[in-house]
Order: structure tokens, then C-alpha cells, then sequence
């Protein structure tokens, strides 16, 4: 995340599925969606379910 070049499993991301710790994998990157989830125009159930 932030492009700092990190490496993370699938698993790991996987852990990060709360809505106060959300994490979404877009295009094999990894970003933390959790402070946009009560802004997401869907709800944020929307997002959540992706993880």
C-alpha cells in the first residue's frame, strides 16, 4: 500500500475485511478502503462484500 513496494499474500489482505479495517485488492494492488466506507455512493456493505 502507498506504493512503498510491499508484498502481501492473498490471505493477509484477507484478514482486513472489518469496517474499521478494509482492504481491497484493485489491478494486483492492495489499498485500504476503510476511511472511504461510509463515503462509498453504494454503502459500505458494497465494499465489504468484496472482501
Amino acid at each position: 500500500m502507498g506504493g512503498d513496494g510491499k508484498v502481501f499474500t492473498l490471505a493477509q489482505v484477507s484478514e482486513h475485511n472489518t469496517p474499521k479495517d478494509c482492504w481491497l485488492i484493485i489491478n494486483d494492488k492492495v489499498y485500504d478502503v476503510t476511511k472511504y466506507l461510509k463515503d462509498h455512493p453504494g454503502g459500505d456493505e458494497v465494499l465489504l462484500s468484496a472482501t
